[in-house]
């Protein structure tokens, strides 16, 4: 066995990683990293492949993580046997995010290639962690390149590289998963680093691949897809998405927040999403832009209104299962710029001339957001920025959102009145607390807190 010894990091990545691999090292949980080991000493992907055992995945790395200060906000299972663990250290500058690809198996398109007890039983110990024979770690990255199509001249090179390091080994490992006659044109492009056949003929060394694991190992697909029905179960059950709601009078800044928060969290989920007031499920959703007199228009009549409100009802029900949830299932970030509670504090706003229990009624059973974040500052802050609304209807809003969200289990009151980079970093410290606190209840990790 070798040793590497890294030498001082000087990146904000690279310092959360090496807080990472040092906590899996003190819990006594061995990982093999399959990326950025090589340049751990200046700067680290923000994208980390490793092996870990199934048996440690994931509650016991979450465990060990949580216990050393590393916050884990996701975990994103991406295969049955793959989690990917969204990690941010806040106290390292620049608070960056890593994503740990941590698998025990190396699946892909339906197919198990690489068993992780061989990996890590073959891997070469480096300080905290292990890292891959080369031929384990080339025939890793070739099979993902080949099966997400995705081989281009830097990944051509690096394969190269990879197969310089140990020619028969590698060789062997084409050999493994390719037919004799296609594994010989492999080794020649790896040998002489042109690659052009193989980007010419992806489709067809692609579709070799997964005909030959499947024929070299029939109980393949039964192993892959009985685990992968259950995930994908959870996954629908308990989303990794997050579904935010932003409230405040006129001039509490929220358009301006809410664009701040979805570009400072969005490398914590999948993707992100913005909607205005309503889900859009008839029409699109508002742009959110400023109203410049909220209250020109008259109140509707009671029955002009009561029937406006049962569409927006049937808007927020069906729209919610139609186009949010399915986000949320895709582990999207979505922010809701005004929702509902807004027509019950200002609903001549919206025209509303109807009876206010109807509208609280139907808040109790409409479907809730996971948080909902008050935008609140004084008055004469408020007023300076919208003096469009009279002083005396500024107070009345400013003060039934507050006690309306001040009664809310999921509500959380932020000075709006700081400067918008302070702002921004209170409600991520919220969004980031919720999420850390949803998986270790998830993982019933609940008292580590």
């Amino acid at each position: 066995m070798t040793t590497m010894h890294r030498p001082a990091l000087n990146d904000s990545r690279a310092l959360l990683l090496a807080r990472i691999l040092q906590a899996l090292s003190d819990a006594h949980i061995p990982v093999c990293l399959l990326n950025s080991y090589d340049t751990l000493e200046s700067q680290a992907s923000s994208d980390i492949d490793c092996r870990i055992a199934s048996e440690q995945l994931p509650t016991a790395v979450v465990k060990a993580l949580h216990s050393n200060g590393v916050v884990v906000l996701q975990d994103f299972q991406r295969e049955s046997s793959t989690h990917v663990l969204v990690l941010v250290d806040c106290n390292l500058p620049g608070s960056s995010m890593i994503w740990l690809d941590a698998g025990s198996d190396f699946r892909e398109a339906g197919r198990i290639y690489y068993q992780g007890s061989a990996v890590l039983h073959s891997a070469v110990t480096a300080g905290d962690f292990m890292i891959p024979q080369p031929e384990i770690e080339f025939g890793h990255y070739l099979i993902k390149k080949i099966v997400q199509k995705s081989l281009d001249e830097p990944s051509g090179s690096r394969l190269s590289a990879l197969y310089r390091r140990n020619p028969s080994g590698s060789a062997a490992e084409i050999s493994k998963f390719w037919t004799p006659s296609t594994a010989a044109r492999l080794i020649d492009a790896a040998e002489s680093e042109v690659w052009g056949f193989v980007q010419r003929d992806m489709d067809i060394i692609r579709s070799e691949l997964l005909r030959e694991a499947r024929r070299r190992r029939p109980s393949n697909l039964p192993k892959y897809w009985l685990p992968e029905f259950s995930r994908r179960l959870r996954r629908f059950c308990a989303p990794a998405g997050l579904h935010v709601v932003f409230l405040g009078a006129d001039g509490s800044g929220k358009s301006s927040v809410i664009d701040q928060v979805e570009a400072k969290l969005n490398g914590a989920f999948r993707g992100t999403s913005h909607f205005h007031l309503f889900p859009g499920l008839f029409r699109q959703s508002g742009d959110g832009r400023p109203v410049t007199d909220p209250h020109r228009l008259r109140p509707r009549s009671s029955i002009v209104s009561i029937a406006k409100v049962f569409i927006w009802v049937v808007d927020y029900f069906l729209g919610y299962y139609v186009k949010v949830r399915p986000k949320l299932v895709r582990s999207n970030l979505v922010l809701f710029d005004r929702y509902f509670p807004d027509i019950l504090v200002d609903p001549r706003r919206y025209r509303y001339g109807g009876p206010e229990a109807l509208n609280r009624f139907i808040w109790n059973i409409l479907p809730k957001p996971a948080l909902v974040i008050l935008l609140d500052a004084p008055v004469t802050v408020l007023h300076q920025r919208k003096q469009e609304v009279p002083w005396d209807e500024t107070v009345r809003q400013r003060d039934a959102y507050r006690k309306l969200v001040a009664d809310m289990p999921n509500g959380h009151i932020v000075d709006a009145s700081q400067s918008l980079n302070d702002v921004v970093e209170d409600v991520s410290a919220i969004i980031r607390a919720h999420l850390s606190s949803r998986l270790l209840k998830r993982l019933r990790l609940g008292a580590q807190q």
